[in-house]
C-alpha cells in the first residue's frame, strides 16, 4: 500500500514538470497566441489581410534606396503660450517658427538629421545626430547658439548578444528619429518603417475596413473585446489605403492605465494630404497629430493639436555630409558652468557591429536581415537551454524524492 501511494506521488511533479516542458517547446516555436475569443475563420482573414498589407508597404520601401525629407511643424496653442510674437496667422514654411528638421534616411544603421527649433526665424535650439558606420553621434547646442554644441556623445551601435535577455532591441536615437510627418509610418524604437515590424505586433487582427476622408483603408489593431482591451493598456491601430501603396492615412495610439494612477492618452496621427513623387512613390505631404488626456467623447476638440508638413522630399539622394558629420568636439578651455560634459566612445569595452567601414546600403540591408537571424537562432538555441537545464534539475529533483520515499519505506519496514 505504502509502495503504490509513493509511486502515484511521484507522478505529480513529474506531470507539473512535463506540463512546464511542453508550454516552453510552444513558447521557442516562436508560435504567436491566438486568443480564444478569434475564430479559425477571423483568424484565416486577419492572416490574409495582414499579408496584403505587408506586401504592399514592403514593395513601397523597395521603390526607393534612400529617402531626403525636410519637415516643419508646431502647436499653435503652445507657441503663442510661449512666445508672444506668435502670429496667429503663421504658417509652416520651414522658416519662421515651430520645429525644422531634415533628414536622411537609408536604413537604421545609416541615417542622418538635424532640428532647429525656430523662433521668430532663428534657430533658438539646434539637435544633430547620425548613425553611420555602424556607429551613432548625437549632439545638442546651446540655448540661442545653434553652432556651439555644449554636449556630444558618440558611441558603437551595439549588438545583443542574447535576445532571450533583451528581445526588444532598441535604436539608441529612437526618442530623436520621432518626426511627426513620419508617426504612422515609423517604427520608433527600432528607427523602421512600420511595414518591417507590423507581423510582430502581438494580437494585431483585422478589424475591417472603414473610411477616412473619403478613402476606404483597412484597418488593423491589437485591441479586442468591447472596449478594446489590450494586455498592456496600449492599443494601436493603423488604417492602410490600398490605393496609395497601402500607407496609412490614419493611425492611433491609446495609453490606458491599468492602475488608474495615470491619465488615459489617446494620440491620432492623421494624413489629410498625400504627394506622389516623379518616380510614383506615394508619401504624406500635410497632417496632425491630436491628443486626448483622460476621459473624452468622440467630438470633443483635442487638448492639443500639432500641424505638420513635409516641404521638400527627394529620393534615391547621396549621403548629405551636413547631416552626417560630427560637429567638432568642444574643448576644456570652452566649457562653461552648466554645461554637459561631453561623452565620447563610452561603451570602448563593447564590442561594435562587425561590417567594412562605408558599405553600401545594399551590404547593410543584407547584415541587418543577417542580424535578425542571428537572433533567431540564438533565441531557439537559449530556448533548448533553457529546456535543458529544466529536465536536468527535474531529473535530479525526482531522483531525491524516489530516495526519500524508499528510504521512508525501508525505515517503517525497519520499525514494523
Amino acid at each position: 500500500m505504502l509502495r503504490t501511494a509513493s509511486h502515484s506521488a511521484c507522478t505529480v511533479p513529474a506531470i507539473v514538470g512535463w506540463l512546464m516542458l511542453f508550454a516552453l517547446a510552444v513558447a521557442a516555436s516562436g508560435q504567436e497566441y491566438i486568443p480564444p475569443d478569434e475564430s479559425d475563420a477571423e483568424r484565416s482573414q486577419t492572416d490574409v489581410r495582414m499579408q496584403e498589407v505587408v506586401e504592399g508597404l514592403q514593395a513601397w520601401k523597395r521603390s526607393f534606396d534612400s529617402i531626403w525629407m525636410v519637415t516643419n511643424g508646431f502647436d499653435r496653442t503652445t507657441m503663442a503660450t510661449t512666445w508672444p510674437d506668435f502670429p496667429p496667422n503663421a504658417v509652416l514654411d520651414g522658416k519662421s517658427w515651430g520645429q525644422r528638421t531634415e533628414f536622411w534616411y537609408q536604413d537604421p544603421f545609416t541615417l542622418g538629421f538635424q532640428h532647429d527649433w525656430l523662433v521668430a526665424g532663428n534657430s533658438e535650439y539646434r539637435v544633430k545626430g547620425a548613425a553611420k558606420d555602424f556607429r551613432y553621434w548625437l549632439a545638442a547646442s546651446q540655448q540661442g547658439q545653434p553652432n556651439v554644441f555644449s554636449s556630444r556623445r558618440s558611441e558603437p551601435l551595439q549588438y545583443l548578444a542574447s535576445p532571450t535577455v533583451h528581445q526588444l532591441q532598441e535604436h539608441p536615437l529612437q526618442n530623436q528619429c520621432r518626426m511627426a510627418a513620419l508617426r504612422g509610418l515609423w517604427w520608433s524604437s527600432g528607427c523602421e518603417w512600420v511595414g518591417d515590424k507590423l507581423s510582430d505586433v502581438y494580437s494585431l487582427h483585422y478589424v475591417g475596413t472603414q473610411m477616412v476622408d473619403g478613402h476606404r483603408c483597412v484597418v488593423l489593431s491589437n485591441g479586442r473585446g468591447p472596449h478594446q482591451e489590450t494586455a498592456d493598456g496600449v492599443r494601436l491601430t493603423w488604417y492602410f489605403d490600398p490605393a496609395i501603396q497601402y500607407l496609412p492615412r490614419k493611425f492611433r495610439l491609446s495609453e490606458m492605465s491599468l492602475t488608474g494612477e495615470q491619465e488615459d492618452i489617446d494620440q491620432v496621427w492623421q494624413a489629410t494630404e498625400f504627394q506622389k513623387t516623379e518616380q510614383g512613390v506615394w508619401f504624406p505631404l500635410r497632417g496632425f497629430i491630436s491628443r486626448h488626456y483622460g476621459a473624452h467623447k468622440v467630438d470633443d476638440p483635442p487638448d492639443s493639436l500639432f500641424e505638420w508638413v513635409v516641404l521638400e522630399l527627394r529620393l534615391n539622394e547621396k549621403q548629405p555630409l551636413n547631416l552626417m558629420q560630427p560637429p567638432p568636439a568642444k574643448q576644456d578651455n570652452e566649457a562653461e558652468d552648466g554645461d554637459q560634459t561631453e561623452k565620447q566612445n563610452l561603451s570602448a569595452g563593447t564590442d561594435d557591429l562587425q561590417l567594412p567601414a562605408g558599405g553600401s546600403g545594399e551590404s547593410a540591408r543584407k547584415f541587418a536581415d543577417r542580424l535578425r537571424a542571428d537572433q533567431k537562432r540564438q533565441l531557439q538555441r537559449d530556448s533548448l537551454f533553457l529546456l535543458l537545464v529544466i529536465m536536468i534539475t527535474g531529473t535530479a529533483v525526482l531522483t531525491v524524492y524516489l530516495g526519500y520515499q524508499r528510504l521512508a519505506g525501508n525505515n517503517g519496514k525497519s520499525s514494523a
